[in-house]
């Protein structure tokens, strides 16, 4: 065995573990969760808050406790909580949440199964080429998906918390384009490409040879 694929397989095995330990977490959260115990992972409960990152202020009274250099202002920013919230409101929190979770989760998964692959048959293969590519596409889908979710829930959310109505301007305000999953996921999917085609002139040698 060469040095690439004992690294490949140190990887791998760091990749599994990982994901193991990943859904242990989640396991045993939901297992104290439902015992009642007070731990609970952040879609099933807790406290319902949110903050404006648009609307703010400033105040003499945090002025005074926060004062700023060299004429800096000091900024507040609004944030509601929820005194009692209620079963829409955790619903609304959750979902946002929850999307992230489900990204992380099956991003850990894809490049568990990958490195095994890369472990079991070498790089230059076609299933390796493949994986990268599930990689890409997972990343770049799933993490646009997670943005717009995140965004109506806050959205909704809000318009429960905030006496204001906010209208089109939260959601505007809320949405943040996710750059960097998008241009990660599109180099994964140029360097699958990449090695689909270095797959291939590795089949057309063995089959000259």
């Amino acid at each position: 065995m060469n040095e690439n694929m004992r690294v490949l397989r140190r990887l791998s095995g760091l990749a599994s573990g990982v994901w193991l330990i990943m859904v242990g977490l989640l396991l045993a959260s939901l297992l104290l969760a439902v015992l009642g115990t007070g731990v609970r992972p952040g879609w099933l409960g807790g406290a319902v808050c949110l903050a404006t990152p648009w609307a703010g202020g400033s105040l003499d009274g945090v002025r005074r406790l926060y004062p700023g250099a060299g004429g800096a202002e000091t900024d507040v920013i609004p944030r509601y909580c929820a005194s009692d919230p209620t079963v829409h409101q955790h619903l609304l929190q959750g979902l946002g949440a929850f999307a992230s979770y489900v990204l992380v989760f099956g991003g850990v998964y894809l490049v568990h199964r990958l490195l095994r692959s890369a472990a079991r048959e070498g790089m230059h293969t076609v299933r390796v080429a493949n994986g990268l590519r599930a990689l890409g596409w997972w990343i770049l889908t799933v993490s646009v998906v997670a943005e717009i979710v995140q965004t109506i829930t806050r959205t909704a959310l809000l318009r429960t918390l905030a006496e204001e109505p906010y209208g089109r301007s939260s959601w505007s305000a809320f949405w943040a384009f996710p750059y960097y999953p998008v241009l990660s996921a599109l180099g994964l999917l140029a360097f699958a490409r990449m090695m689909r085609a270095s797959a291939a002139m590795r089949e057309d040698l063995e089959g000259t040879v």
